[in-house]
């Protein structure tokens, strides 16, 4: 746990989650020049929190300059031969 779930978690007790999450959304469009408004991130966080906090880790990614392999599939099961 880091700093910024422990905060999520202390102020979805008192139901004021969707603040943090309204601020980092903005931050998140202040930096990678994403177009909305404050309004849209404020009901999008209220209304909606698990959709903006998958939003925001995909916007991430697809921003980030490492190279994205996705979700790999472990391999099957294999026998040692005997």
């Amino acid at each position: 746990m880091n700093g910024n779930c422990c905060l999520y978690y202390l102020t979805a007790q008192v139901g004021f989650h969707w603040v943090l999450l309204m601020i980092r959304r903005g931050q998140i469009r202040e930096r990678f020049g994403i177009e909305g408004s404050g309004v849209s991130d404020c009901c999008s966080s209220y209304w909606c929190p698990c959709c903006v906090i998958m939003q925001h880790e995909k916007e991430i990614e697809a921003q980030s300059e490492r190279p994205q392999t996705g979700y790999q599939a472990p391999a099957g099961m294999a026998y040692a031969p005997q």
